[in-house]
């Protein structure tokens, strides 16, 4: 099977990056090259991965010099690909040693570019392996009926820590995206699905730790107030949707009046009242990839607060 370039980014992660980097040592899948970025840690982070290269010919360690952040790390990182697939690799999580055996396995086949798996959601000493978090989640079902662009269009579903894929994706789709939330996970997925097929593995390929200093973690976002929230939801898809516009020679057909339709819709509806009834089939249109949970939670959101308002002003 072909090489992969696992891909780390760290920063202050001395608590955990050793269990990681064993783990992505000791994959059964040896023929590997481990390129490490560190962002300007301060605590011995720098001192544990210096080790880890000295005892391991396959890792490449990169220390910057001044903090870029996770995206323009991961970045870096991309730049750097020259193997036929790379992987994403978080600083705290721990692989399954057979974790890119088994991706391999199935990518080498030619008809997917991205792999993605489930994940066991653990605590930060490990404990709680017995929950997967699509198992606990509206998006199984998606997981399990889309592999292409359906999959992203709304919800990251490709946890990062999970992905391998070809380097093609990555080639003519860099620079990342900047100032949004769709970060380079998501949107590496989101270029999959556009030129491609995603294959989801069921069984869980990585202890996926949960703690007080994760980036990016599984907890659902807070608001103050209904308003706010509904502020947020809008300003993402507008921001989602923006993205799409810049992509829209990758988009079939079908999509490219729609994408366009809902990004003009959510701008108006970001300064008035809420969903119009005209509004209706276009918000159903664009999420019926979307478990029913997601489309009831996404109509609450926008139309919740503004009949609050109205009612008790």
């Amino acid at each position: 099977m072909s090489r992969v370039d696992v891909l780390v980014a760290t920063y202050n992660g001395e608590k955990y990056i050793a269990q990681q980097l064993e783990s992505i040592i000791m994959q059964s899948h040896k023929d590997i090259r481990i390129i490490i970025s560190d962002d300007c840690s301060t605590d011995n982070t720098r001192n544990i991965l210096k080790h880890y290269k000295s005892i391991d010919s396959r890792i490449q360690l990169i220390l910057n010099e001044k903090n870029k952040g996770l995206v323009a790390n991961f970045e870096q990182l991309l730049d750097l690909v020259t193997s036929p697939y790379f992987a994403f690799s978080d600083q705290d999580d721990i692989w399954v040693l057979d974790k890119l055996e088994k991706q391999l396995r199935i990518i080498s086949n030619g008809k997917f570019n991205m792999i993605i798996s489930d994940v066991l959601v653990v605590d930060e000493n490990l404990n709680g392996n017995e929950v997967l978090l699509f198992n606990n989640s509206n998006f199984r079902s998606k997981l399990m009926k889309y592999n292409d662009i359906r999959l992203e269009y709304i919800s990251n579903c490709a946890i990062g820590c999970t992905i391998l894929a070809k380097k093609e994706i990555i080639e003519k789709n860099l620079p990342l995206p900047k100032n949004t939330f769709v970060i380079h996970d998501y949107y590496l997925a989101i270029i999959a699905g556009l030129t491609g097929k995603i294959y989801f593995i069921k069984e869980p390929l990585v202890k996926y730790r949960q703690h007080s200093n994760n980036l990016i973690g599984a907890g659902k976002e807070k608001f103050e107030s209904f308003q706010k929230a509904r502020e947020s939801f809008i300003q993402k898809k507008i921001e989602l949707f923006t993205l799409y516009k810049s992509l829209d020679n990758l988009f079939p057909d079908k999509f490219k009046e729609q994408n366009n339709s809902f990004l003009n819709k959510l701008k108006k509806d970001k300064k008035t009242k809420m969903i119009s009834f005209k509004g209706i089939k276009l918000f159903f249109n664009v999420y019926k990839f979307e478990p029913l949970k997601v489309k009831i939670k996404a109509l609450f959101i926008l139309n919740f607060p503004v009949l609050i308002k109205h009612f008790f002003k």
